[in-house]
């Protein structure tokens, strides 16, 4: 009994030393093992994330193609602004860009030499002897090609004239604007535009007051200083993807942009301040440079012309109470104040013509810039002329 128990306790003793040899001989392999099995978890990490990062980037790719090919390669802005180190605001010099327009069509929009609007790229400076037009988007032709504006027009009708226009600027910008350009290009006369849309509400604020510049694109000053600045000063908002989302996100944030009631519609009589204040700023800049031209041009907002343009307009909710065709109040203080200055009225032309403005947009369409050629050409002819 006890040899059998002897025998019984000695042999698991005899399998507890060979295995612990066999542990100690095993031992160093333990290490490699868990080395081994950590490399192939981080590499299935890796893996995973990179195929991740590639379906991802593939998606966001096709997503992006896909909404260039809808956009027809345009966005709703123009990314061609510059700001410099005064902080002034104007076009940069040959620069190109892509427009969509509200109805979604899509065309060019250059500039050249000085930040003026070019019908190509890299377009010269413009001969001396000419007009230089000032102004806003009106003037700039914003939804419409170079060669359509009345700028372009005029030229071909045989009044050679630049296009200065900046969309956001005012009155004083414009002159301003004018009177940096008179050295370089040395025009023989300088048409003031005077659009009724917003120049009266912008008489006292500069446009880099109004507006910032990120990254080329103009955005108001709060949305400047906001996230859309900083987003718009990426790469990513040249992507047509981005720049949607970018959008989509600041309606969600901040709601759509209501226009405000305009105080100038509906009490245009309190505006005779900010009109005399305007009438000075064009006389004493005619009197700086007595050596040219200084044409006035008053262009009257899209639903001063007619019944049937102020149901189309976009400005059609702010004036459904009003009969805003027969209201030349500001027309009419503006003419007043600058009696002895030249001036050309644009409203008779104007009146009546609902297809002279784009389509739910209240900037001149083609026709619109066609018929304003006419009327500057042949006033301007018949002032050379002479009596």
């Amino acid at each position: 009994m006890f040899t059998g128990i002897v025998v019984v306790g000695t042999v698991p003793a005899l399998d507890r030393e060979s295995m612990s040899k066999q542990q100690d001989r095993s031992e160093p392999n333990r290490p490699l093992r868990s080395g081994r099995r950590g490399l192939v978890v981080c590499t299935s990490i890796v893996a995973r994330l990179g195929v991740f990062i590639f379906f991802t980037v593939t998606i966001l790719l096709a997503a992006e193609v896909v909404t260039r090919w809808f956009d027809g390669g345009g966005l709703p802005s123009v990314r061609i602004f510059a700001q410099n180190g005064e902080g002034v605001i104007e076009l940069m010099e040959q620069a190109e860009a892509w427009h969509r327009r509200p109805r979604g069509d899509v065309y060019p929009v250059f500039t050249g030499a000085l930040g003026l609007r070019a019908a190509k790229p890299n377009e010269p400076s413009p001969a001396p002897g000419g007009w230089i037009a000032v102004g806003d988007s009106q003037v700039f032709g914003l939804g419409v090609r170079a060669e359509e504006t009345f700028a372009a027009r005029a030229t071909a009708k045989g009044v050679p004239m630049a296009n200065a226009g900046v969309p956001g600027y005012g009155v004083e910008d414009a002159l301003r604007r004018a009177a940096a350009l008179i050295p370089r290009v040395e025009p023989r006369g300088i048409l003031v535009i005077v659009n009724q849309a917003n120049d009266w509400e912008e008489m006292g604020e500069p446009v880099q007051q109004r507006f910032r510049v990120r990254g080329g694109w103009l955005l108001r000053a709060g949305d400047a200083a906001a996230w859309e600045g900083a987003f718009m000063e990426t790469r990513l908002s040249q992507l047509h993807l981005f720049f949607h989302a970018a959008q989509l996100l600041h309606v969600a944030t901040h709601g759509p942009r209501v226009p405000a009631p305009a105080a100038w519609i509906d009490s245009p009589q309190s505006y005779e301040p900010v009109t005399r204040k305007m009438a000075r700023a064009i006389e004493l800049f005619a009197a700086t440079y007595p050596q040219l031209s200084v044409v006035l041009c008053f262009l009257p907002v899209d639903f001063a012309t007619g019944r049937e343009r102020a149901r189309q307009s976009p400005f059609r909710d702010m004036v459904a109470h009003r009969i805003p065709w027969e209201d030349h109040e500001l027309r009419d203080q503006l003419m007043r104040s600058l009696s002895a200055s030249p001036k050309i009225d644009l409203l008779p032309a104007l009146r009546d013509r609902p297809d002279a403005f784009l389509e739910d947009d209240y900037h001149l369409s083609p026709t619109g810039h066609a018929v304003v050629a006419d009327q500057i050409v042949n006033t301007l002819t018949a002032r050379q002329r002479g009596p």
